[in-house]
């Protein structure tokens, strides 16, 4: 490199690294004015954008291996003691930087220059090298370089970690790219003429020791677990979000609303006594809610990975059990009578029954109706209410449930045998045990008309909880820094001892043998009975 021209390069480094930021000017309201922020503006981005070139400079200098050019940049200084003003003097600035250009693309706006370099060659596996990836071999270098800086008031700087990112996404980038970082050293490590030819030859164990600065691969190893220790610290303190909270209650709120909304359609005018309940609601007597374990760093504002939808699968579990227990007591429920019909027959076989359209309702589960209306000619008329659709100026009530008990099938339900669909209270329950009491009571009620309660509890800070689940056979791995979303409430579905269903149900349409139901063995209903 010329003298006169290292004295320019110098120069203009000097008055663009060191030159001191201009000052905020404010108006008459005390706010930044929008010239002082473009004046400021400009003059980071000129000073980055020459950081960077001077980066790129000396690794390319590295790759062609002009190591009398690269010590020069590196030892070149004009104050005594030695300031060396060509490279970066902070630890915490290589770790940014590498981070910068390790994850580079090529619209990346973080990086300003945009650089290549034409005849770059072939590694050992014949895949063309990056460019970038000979920036971070570069900075790899400079890291090494600190080692061999003066120490001021007798510290080194490599005796003290580098701050590591505030937010948990930047510390497992962090993470992954120092594996990156530390696969660089190593290999810059072994090799011994490059080491002696930049005077870096002097960095050995020993030397680290009398040095009393950790060796190279031991400082990114201390880093690796400052950094594990952060991620595991901000999970397990930061509060959670009160914002993703509410939104937890009320995601799970609306599931319970829509699907009791739903069935509620089909729900009779008086309710049914304990004791003229059906046999089957003896051992299915309620629906409840649940109890599950959700990730606590899904609830910070400060989380590693976005959570799609975390919100919301435990509202959308409890909805779909709400709609099984339906399905399964219609399918469990004593008939008067049951049929199986040909494929594409089930409303000719309703048809045959002849029901008093203003005694019945029909109540279809994963039936298409719109085939049957569109592509099979059968006369379905528009709703008149809040049911689906009508056939023969019956109700039909459509639920889209993909349960094998019920599939494909329409049961015929007249008026007086609708169920009964209500939510109950707990404060109601005479002679509640002392612990369900304990329970409840605590729990905050998120719905008045429904009576759904919830309650969340910390598996980090509840010690009883945690052994709770430790018995049930969880592993201490499973339960740390897990929450317990606790949502409950006391749904019935029930029907009367003397019901009248009757069972539809059509077969696949490639099911092998035949069907049970014949069209002529389906006789008119007996409107007397």
């Amino acid at each position: 490199m010329p003298v006169r021209y290292k004295t320019e390069w110098v120069s203009v480094f000097i008055r663009i690294l060191h030159l001191t930021v201009p000052r905020s000017q404010y108006d008459e309201n005390r706010k930044e004015t929008e010239v002082s922020k473009e004046v400021r503006k400009k003059f980071l981005f000129n000073r980055e954008a020459f950081i960077q070139l001077n980066t790129v400079l000396g690794a390319y200098l590295m790759y062609r291996k002009h190591y009398n050019a690269l010590s020069e940049i590196w030892f070149y200084t004009q104050s005594q003691p030695p300031r060396y003003i060509l490279i970066p003097q902070s630890v915490q600035y290589l770790f940014e930087l590498f981070n910068t250009f390790l994850r580079f693309e090529i619209y990346m706006s973080d990086i300003i220059i945009r650089f290549s370099f034409k005849d770059l060659s072939f590694d050992e596996m014949n895949n063309k090298l990056d460019v970038k990836y000979v920036v971070c071999q570069y900075i790899g270098l400079l890291f090494l370089r600190l080692y061999i800086a003066p120490r001021y008031y007798g510290e080194h700087q490599l005796n003290y970690l580098p701050q590591i990112p505030e937010k948990q996404d930047e510390k497992i980038k962090w993470q992954e790219n120092l594996d990156v970082f530390k696969t660089i050293i190593e290999k810059h490590l072994k090799n011994e003429n490059f080491l002696n030819e930049l005077g870096l030859n002097v960095i050995t164990k020993d030397k680290c020791k009398e040095w009393n600065i950790p060796y190279p691969t031991e400082y990114i190893e201390n880093l690796v677990v400052k950094i594990k220790d952060g991620f595991k610290e901000t999970l397990k303190k930061t509060p959670l979000s009160s914002e993703k909270i509410a939104k937890l209650k009320s995601s799970t709120v609306y599931s319970i609303e829509c699907v009791y909304k739903d069935i509620v359609r089909i729900n009779r005018q008086n309710e049914i006594d304990k004791s003229e309940k059906d046999s089957i609601s003896d051992y299915m007597e309620v629906i409840r809610g649940t109890r599950n374990l959700l990730s606590r760093e899904a609830f910070l504002d400060n989380t590693s990975t976005h959570y799609i939808g975390v919100d919301t699968i435990l509202g959308e579990s409890i909805r779909m059990e709400y709609y099984r227990h339906l399905a399964t007591k219609f399918h469990l429920i004593k008939k008067m009578k049951t049929y199986e019909v040909a494929n594409g027959q089930i409303f000719e076989a309703i048809k045959k029954l002849s029901p008093v359209a203003s005694e019945y309702i029909l109540v279809s589960f994963g039936v298409n109706i719109n085939y049957y209306k569109d592509l099979k000619g059968v006369t379905i008329e528009d709703s008149k209410g809040d049911e689906n659709y009508r056939f023969m100026s019956i109700p039909i009530y459509c639920f889209d449930i993909n349960d094998s008990l019920v599939r494909n099938t329409i049961f015929l339900v007249k008026n007086t045998s609708k169920p009964m669909v209500k939510h109950g209270d707990w404060t109601e329950i005479k002679d509640l045990p002392q612990k369900s009491f304990e329970r409840w009571s605590v729990m905050e009620k998120l719905n008045e008309e429904l009576n759904i309660y919830c309650g969340i509890k910390e598996l980090n800070t509840d010690s009883d909880l945690r052994t709770e689940y430790l018995n049930l056979g969880k592993k201490e791995e499973e339960i740390n820094n897990m929450i317990e979303f606790d949502v409950d409430f006391l749904a019935y579905i029930w029907f009367r001892k003397d019901s009248e269903i009757i069972e539809i149900k059509e077969a696949e349409i490639f099911q092998e043998g035949e069907v049970n139901n014949k069209l002529e063995d389906i006789n008119p209903l007996d409107t007397d009975n």
